[in-house]
């Protein structure tokens, strides 16, 4: 279902929400995009977006070139894209795929 922005804005308008945290969040309330920053994420989202891979792996990627990121003075930033686009990089065909299991010693 479609939500109409224009009645949304005076739905929260008049539940005293600031204009400006409307226009924020209207692209998010909207479903035009997943997150509110543009797609955005800190180093411990990403890990968790990547399936909950460590702080290090991530790092290690960006440090070989195999995932872009986004530096913001001290902070590093990945674009949901490119998250993405590392995902597909290190897709495994299904007929080469290993047994997943766990290897019990």
């Amino acid at each position: 279902m479609k939500i109409d922005g224009t009645i949304l804005k005076n739905v929260l308008s008049g539940l005293g929400v600031e204009q400006e945290c409307i226009e924020l969040a209207m692209p998010v309330l909207l479903g035009e995009t997943s997150r509110p920053n543009g797609g955005l994420m800190d180093v411990p989202t990403a890990c968790r977006f990547l399936g909950g891979i460590s702080r290090w792996t991530i790092q290690r990627a960006v440090d070989s070139g195999n995932l872009a990121s986004v530096r913001i003075g001290v902070r590093v930033m990945f674009d949901q894209a490119d998250l993405n686009a590392f995902i597909r990089a290190h897709r495994v065909p299904q007929a080469k795929q290993t047994d997943v299991r766990r290897r019990t010693a």
